[in-house]
């Protein structure tokens, strides 16, 4: 059978009912049903866990991804109504329980938890809270687990009651309905509203005595529950009497209202009831329909011991592997930046090199430019100076003073002596050198002319 499967059960002391449903899409198929009771020696939960494991194996088409969801019998735990200060489900889950020691003036420290929201305003929250002792939640949950049976959630069984109802109402039915469910020893009276919406009345459990008068029973508890109830209720009373022996029309004449009887375990379609109790079956069914919603408090296990089976674990593998993953990804980056560091620690090595020589070739300089491009540009330009400075030009590429004086006494050390030459005055400007001065005679002031053309330009002569 495809799909994901959910097992319901619901334990008691010496008895117990199972329902497997498959779920695919949105579709429900119903697998199977069964109950077991124990012999009655003592052994109680063990036994009833072992019968559950065996007959699972033996009639229910499970396997290790069944989805498990226990469902309390009422006689396993107690019902108290506390208030809180708080409205925020997250402040009501962290305060519920000392709020539930002070109203009960007892200590709770060795039981576990559950509760329900029944309604809020500016005062605080009105909630139904559910315990039961540490003992039983230890039984249950060791009793299944060594049978390979490890329930995701253990919820109260008037919820899961509750739950089967809305979930198998059809969209015609009158809202905010009143059920008074009997079974062979035990009573619920509920309100349930279409939808999918919780009762916003405390539920009531009770425990039934043999040949008690059941009709006496529920003309007394009815108006009691209504008054609970307040606004809820008033649309119908719905009565199931899984012994037959309450007559809804009688007990609706004496409490004045319209009363109706209905078949709580034909509400499944396509289910059978195997010979199961009809209410355990009912609460069973319920139980493997908890996916279906969010429990906000509604489960002893996660105050005693949360969940930690497959799907947690598998979750938890996930986290693990993702962290892994992550470790791996950054051991990878780093490899590969690796030769990226070491060339930016050649760079700023070779960058050291070139600080010390750009500062000894820029002497007004005190530190590199920054950046790098400008460094070179600037040292380049200084080299190029440099060049010129030794080759007699300038910065505008013309000849300096010191290269201007060399030519002029190269050309007078040529015919100083030949020509009696005699300077007086000697002016040097950038542009030009103004030699004043005289010779012997005009042939040999010819002769330095010469001289002088060999390595200067002569823009002017002027004789006396």
């Amino acid at each position: 059978m495809k799909g994901q499967k959910y097992l319901g059960i619901y334990a008691g002391e010496e008895t117990a009912t199972v329902v497997c449903l498959s779920l695919e899409g949105r579709k429900y198929t119903f697998l199977g049903s069964f109950s077991v009771s124990s012999e009655g020696d003592g052994a109680g939960l063990k036994e009833i866990a072992a019968l559950i494991a065996k007959n699972c194996a033996e009639k229910l088409p499970i396997d290790a991804e069944t989805e498990v969801t226990v469902s309390l019998d009422c006689s396993l735990f107690m019902q108290h109504n506390v208030h809180s200060e708080f409205q925020d489900i997250k402040q009501i889950r962290q305060t519920v329980r000392f709020d539930t020691e002070e109203a009960l003036a007892s200590d709770i420290s060795e039981s576990a938890l559950s509760f329900e929201a029944i309604s809020s305003d500016d005062k605080g929250s009105s909630l139904t809270v559910f315990t039961v002792r540490h003992k039983i939640m230890s039984d249950i949950l060791l009793s299944l687990q060594s049978n390979n049976i490890d329930p995701v959630s253990v919820e109260p069984d008037v919820h899961s009651l509750t739950r089967y109802i809305l979930h198998n109402s059809s969209a015609d039915e009158v809202q905010k309905n009143l059920y008074g469910i009997l079974s062979r020893d035990r009573g619920y009276f509920l309100v349930a509203s279409q939808g999918g919406t919780e009762a916003k009345m405390p539920p009531r459990t009770f425990l039934l005595k043999s040949g008690q008068d059941r009709n006496t029973l529920i003309q007394r508890e009815i108006p009691l529950t209504m008054a609970m109830a307040g606004g809820l209720g008033r649309a119908g009373l719905y009565i199931y009497d899984s012994t037959d022996s309450v007559d809804p029309v009688r007990a609706g004449q004496a409490l004045g209202i319209e009363a109706k009887a209905f078949d709580l375990a034909s509400q499944a379609s396509g289910s059978g009831v195997n010979n199961c109790d009809p209410v355990g079956f009912a609460i069973a069914y319920g139980a493997a329909l908890a996916h279906t919603e969010k429990n906000e408090g509604i489960n002893f296990r996660e105050d005693y011991l949360p969940y930690q089976g497959r799907r947690v674990q598998f979750q938890n593998a996930v986290k693990i592997l993702s962290i892994i993953l992550t470790i791996l990804v950054l051991a990878i980056g780093v490899k590969v930046h690796l030769p990226l560091l070491e060339r930016n620690n050649e760079h700023r090595e070779l960058l050291k090199k070139f600080s010390v020589d750009y500062l000894a070739i820029m002497v007004s300089k005190t530190q590199l430019p920054g950046s790098l491009k400008t460094a070179k540009k600037t040292r380049e330009d200084e080299f190029k100076r440099i060049r010129q400075t030794k080759s007699g030009l300038n910065a505008g590429g013309t000849a300096t003073i010191q290269a201007k004086l060399t030519l002029v006494l190269k050309a007078f050390n040529k015919c100083a002596a030949q020509t009696n030459l005699v300077i007086d005055k000697i002016t040097v400007s950038d542009k030009n050198v103004l030699i004043t001065g005289k010779t012997s005679n005009r042939n040999n002031t010819l002769k330095f002319l010469e001289a002088v053309k060999e390595d200067m330009e002569i823009s002017n002569v002027a004789y006396k």
